[in-house]
């Protein structure tokens, strides 16, 4: 498989791999891996939050807005 990446996001990845232990491959290859995980948690998170909608447990507006004041605040 091949990743056509834009000229700057190459020069950085180069840039980066110059810096490091690790190849431009390797740099790629764990990116790949870190999103694909992160992506398979978000798929299942999803999963979860659409079947409590299903099941009617669903929260009230200002039930968020509390929540996310609190997220914002810590």
């Amino acid at each position: 498989m091949a990743v056509q990446l834009k000229p700057e996001q190459e020069q950085e990845l180069n840039a980066i791999a110059a810096q490091g232990g690790l190849s431009v491959d390797e740099h790629a290859q764990r990116a790949i891996e870190q999103y694909l995980l992160w992506h398979k948690d978000f798929v299942a998170a999803v999963k979860v939050g659409l079947a409590e909608a299903d099941r009617g447990e669903l929260l009230e507006h200002e039930e968020v807005v509390e929540r996310i004041e609190r997220l914002m605040a810590s």
